[in-house]
């Protein structure tokens, strides 16, 4: 009787409970895979006994342990006309740093005032960040520090409307520094490409 009489409003708290489930399980993130690490022990690099220079197995061994078959060959030294080795001539430093004009180590002048767009634009993003961590303190140290002043502030009434009016007018310029540094973010430039 029970069931004939409340069928319908039955069905609907079922159907709803049903959606409301589903509806839940849609929108859940999947879950993170489980990363199994391994512990791997490294592989030892073999040594040579042989002392280094020694050649009595045929070869040598060189300073950072690596075994060579037989002598090097012989580097030939190429010569000038009169029979003496070339001079070796090396370019002084300041012409090395001044480059090829040609290259593509030039500094682009828009890459050059894109830099200092953006050192401009962060210089005066930082000043505005520490002027909103100063009000922020400032309201922080309205309140009261001590028990001695809280007991202070809950019993003088004089006493609790100087530091709400100190409160709020130091909450107000934290609120107006909040303002202009999230004002500035919304002129933040491109980052300048690097060198």
């Amino acid at each position: 009787m029970f069931i004939r009489k409340y069928w319908l409003p039955l069905s609907v708290f079922l159907v709803t409970i049903a959606g409301v489930g589903l509806y839940l399980l849609a929108t859940q993130p999947p879950k993170e895979p489980i990363k199994v690490y391994k512990l791997v022990e490294p592989i030892e690099k073999p040594t040579t006994q042989a002392p280094v220079g020694d050649t009595s197995q045929g070869g040598h061994v060189h300073a950072d342990g690596t075994w060579h078959e037989g002598p090097h060959e012989p580097v030939e030294q190429p010569s000038t006309a009169d029979g003496n080795p070339p001079q070796l001539h090396v370019e002084p430093p300041s012409v090395i740093a001044q480059g090829n004009p040609t290259s593509d180590t030039m500094q682009d002048p828009s890459a050059e005032s894109s830099r200092r767009e953006w050192r401009k634009w962060h210089d005066e993003w930082s000043r505005l960040a520490k002027e909103h961590v100063q009000t922020t303190q400032e309201w922080i140290d309205a309140l009261p520090q001590t028990p001695e002043e809280l007991e202070r502030f809950n019993t003088d009434e004089s006493y609790k409307r100087e530091v709400q009016r100190q409160l709020q007018a130091a909450m107000d310029k934290d609120a107006k520094a909040y303002v202009r540094l999230q004002e500035h973010k919304k002129t933040r430039p491109a980052i300048p490409p690097t060198r």
